[in-house]
């Protein structure tokens, strides 16, 4: 069997198979939050929304990239290249254990519960995730291109192959598409997450809006749709948001109501600012969706008084 059919399989499977592979979702969702990879600019290009903090090491990779794209490539040294491509290929006899003994910097690390922390944690768990960011700041070694874009495709780990389908991403190459559309479908919840965030990043808003506008009728996880809505919507799309005014309104889950008022916060109109106001009082027996309403709220009343403030007399 080819890497491609071995690890690309549909996520349609037996129901016990999904269930078992919902946990490590929590971890994408860090991953995807703080994994420190560099941003693009302007929502069409699928860049946070104006209050969102830029991610752990985003200055130093932009720059990097920002270097590369103006200047002719400067050689790789030779045993730097090997060194990297020699620890990816055997990265599965690298054990590490940043939870380790309390009293040590590795136990240390464990217990920072900062976003940064969050980001370090993660990144120093899974050995493929420097080395797929390491492979990304060299787009004209087509060594390094094609260990990052066979972490993207085949990679097994899912924190590894989430980041490199990101950086990928970033490249804003038209030939990925193929990279983004398989993870869109693997059968691993926290890949599939992975690959909707990337394609907020990719800078084709167009065609990332209709990969996952078709994906989401095929999404059967709850939180996934509601985060492929958020991403349509980071893309500007009014689909995406009339996806995410329908979760807020019409799902049991306090879980999914709450990232579908998070994405309204975001990126939403100034329409949304009243019904999430008439939605803090309802949820007073959930403090953590009143706390998420309240914040959407602050960040669509400067929306709200702008559109007040146009209205005739």
């Amino acid at each position: 069997m080819s890497n491609a059919k071995k690890f690309n399989y549909n996520r349609h499977v037996s129901k016990a198979r999904v269930l078992a592979a919902v946990p490590p979702l929590l971890s994408a969702l860090v991953l995807c939050a703080c994994v420190g990879l560099p941003q693009t600019g302007g929502p069409s290009a699928g860049a946070p929304n104006a209050g969102t903090p830029p991610s752990p090491g985003a200055a130093n990779a932009s720059s990097s990239a920002t270097t590369t794209a103006g200047a002719s490539p400067t050689p790789v040294d030779p045993q730097i290249i090997q060194t990297l491509i020699q620890l990816f290929d055997n990265q599965d006899t690298y054990q590490i254990n940043v939870g380790g003994q309390a009293g040590t910097p590795e136990g240390d690390l464990a217990t920072i519960g900062s976003p940064t922390g969050f980001a370090l944690r993660n990144y120093y768990s899974h050995l493929g995730i420097p080395l797929a960011r390491a492979f990304s700041l060299d787009s004209s070694d087509p060594a390094f291109q094609k260990k990052l874009k066979t972490a993207a495709n085949w990679d097994q780990n899912a924190q590894t192959r989430s980041a490199a389908l990101m950086l990928l991403a970033q490249r804003r190459n038209l030939n990925d598409q193929q990279a983004f559309q398989q993870a869109l479908v693997f059968f691993n919840p926290s890949i599939r997450f992975g690959a909707m965030e990337a394609l907020a990043l990719w800078g084709h808003p167009e065609k990332a809006i209709s990969m996952l506008d078709a994906d989401y009728s095929q999404e059967q996880i709850p939180v996934l749709k509601v985060w492929i809505a958020t991403m349509m919507a980071r893309l500007g799309s009014e689909r995406g948001l009339s996806k995410l005014r329908n979760s807020l309104q019409n799902n049991g889950s306090w879980v999914v109501q709450a990232l579908a008022a998070r994405g309204l916060g975001d990126y939403g109109a100034a329409q949304d600012y009243d019904t999430i106001v008439s939605l803090i009082s309802q949820a007073s027996q959930n403090d953590f969706l009143t706390a998420e309403y309240c914040v959407a709220a602050l960040k669509l009343f400067p929306k709200k008084k702008a559109a007040v403030s146009q209205q005739p007399l």
